[in-house]
């Protein structure tokens, strides 16, 4: 028969040890792709309309009173989020504006994520805005 059982434990731990450790590799790795995997979303947005030429023009041309490129890109945002329970607004200002962040969210909202493009110009015209996007949890 076996002569040494405290030899098999031993392995036997160390197997299950290995075990332990790769897993917890293995979720930690997981969890760091899934963050990545939001922030690009908003990158691949963000993008998006910077390249979108039409787009791009509705951005440099808009201003306090007109709300078209505000509306195409909640469009956007409304197609490519979807997750019922996340919240979006979109902000266009001029980058020598301060582009304060009151009233493009509710003021009662504990956390809120915002991400930021510079849109510089058209072909014919330069007069850089910054489009920025606030996304928050419904409770």
């Amino acid at each position: 028969m076996i002569k040494n059982k405290r030899g098999i434990w031993r392995i036997v731990e160390a197997v299950i040890a290995v075990f332990i450790l790769a897993s917890a590799i293995v979720m930690l790795f997981l969890q760091d792709t899934r963050e990545e995997s939001e922030n690009l979303l908003f990158d691949d947005i963000l993008n998006e309309i910077a390249k979108d030429k039409a787009l791009r023009e509705k951005v440099i041309n808009d201003d306090s009173n007109s709300v078209d490129a505000e509306n195409e890109i909640m469009n956007i945002l409304e197609k490519r989020i979807l997750n019922q329970r996340l919240e979006y607004n979109v902000s266009i200002c001029r980058v020598s504006d301060s582009c304060a962040s009151e009233n493009f969210y509710p003021a009662d909202i504990a956390e809120v994520y915002s991400q930021e493009r510079i849109v510089s110009s058209t072909l014919d015209r330069f007069e850089p805005k910054i489009v920025k996007i606030y996304v928050w949890a419904r409770e």
